[in-house]
């Protein structure tokens, strides 16, 4: 008994050469220059994973929550890193998130000069859903935890092969019981950890600058908002390319201004009501990575933690899921494109 508490303390305390004290101390600079010096070192594309590998039904959810590091961590045996099984090809750049004047702490309010910006798909494209877009943003703060974020147009994806078609968000649309049992299965794999599956919370960007300062009340919006510039939306057409989508990006992404941040402050807004609180702006081209692909890991933030601090938002998000859930297929509004 007392070898298998000895073995359960060593796995779960298993560091990662991307986590614990002595790297998490260190300067966002310092964080970022060697992890953007391992992204680039192999420039290879991971694998796809099917959706009905057993493995992603089986994984700790917990894990995507609860892991403070910026590489997968080791999963129950202790013996094998967790594999990246959604969103596991796709590429990275540079960036800085700047802010524009606004009424948020933290990250969301003063911006984030190191920023690591993943593009991936969810799963593999195909005629019948050719691109499943997401992405990923990890800010490197001084002495402390990166702030992480996620954001997507669909969990069923789009019908163009066009990545900047539409907007994503940190709340993706719910499932339907159309979007089919494998989906389904997904969320309800997700739901093991967070009563809220489809939603990432903000409080923890909103919590510290990336200086590494505390927030004491940290102030952050219920949803936020990534729209594409008109120029990057425009420029990738509808019909498949002749290159992977990797490729495409890879070869064709310039530091430039990329997205538009908004806001929807309050869970009533409407899209009229949105405020602009931002850019994401490339500093770097965008590379094809085995790490990125593999072993680079972006905490999720459960949504219950913005509930802690705003705790009349809780019953009015399971109310717009449940909404959600009606329709086939939900899917928010995009922004005008000018």
């Amino acid at each position: 008994m007392l070898f298998i508490i000895l073995w359960l303390v060593c796995v779960w305390g298993q560091s990662t050469p991307f986590s614990g004290p002595t790297y998490q101390s260190q300067t966002s600079d310092t964080k970022d220059n060697v992890l953007y010096n391992t992204i680039v070192n192999n420039t290879a594309s991971g694998p796809w994973y099917s959706w009905e590998d057993i493995e992603l039904f089986l994984e700790n959810m917990n894990l995507s929550f609860d892991t403070l590091a910026d590489d997968m961590p080791y999963q129950f045996d202790g013996f094998q890193r967790r594999p990246k099984l959604i969103h596991s090809v796709g590429v990275i750049a540079k960036a800085t998130w700047k802010a524009t004047s606004n009424p948020f702490t933290g990250v969301i309010g003063k911006g984030c000069k190191d920023v690591l910006f993943r593009l991936s798909l969810a799963r593999q494209p195909d005629a019948s859903t050719p691109y499943t877009p997401g992405i990923s943003l990890k800010c490197l703060r001084d002495g402390i935890h990166s702030g992480n974020m996620f954001a997507m147009y669909s969990l069923q994806g789009q019908d163009s092969w066009n990545f900047f078609k539409h907007d994503l968000t940190n709340h993706v649309g719910d499932l339907s019981s159309s979007a089919g049992y494998i989906l389904n299965k997904l969320r309800q794999t997700f739901a093991s950890a967070s009563n809220y599956p489809v939603f990432i919370g903000l409080s923890d960007l909103a919590s510290y600058q990336d200086d590494g300062t505390e927030v004491n009340n940290p102030v952050f919006p219920f949803r936020l908002i990534f729209h594409p510039y008109t120029n990057w939306h425009n420029f990738y057409p509808d019909t498949q390319p002749s290159s992977t989508f990797q490729q495409q990006l890879a070869s064709t992404l310039t530091p430039s201004n990329l997205y538009h941040i908004y806001a929807q402050v309050e869970p009533e807004d409407t899209i009229n009501q949105f405020i602009k609180i931002g850019d994401i702006t490339l500093t770097s081209t965008a590379s094809t990575s085995l790490f990125g692909d593999s072993l680079m890991f972006f905490q999720h933030t459960r949504f219950e933690n913005d509930v802690d601090y705003r705790p009349e938002w809780g019953p009015k998000a399971q109310t717009i899921m449940a909404a959600q859930r009606s329709v086939d297929n939900y899917v928010y509004p995009d922004l005008p494109f000018q």
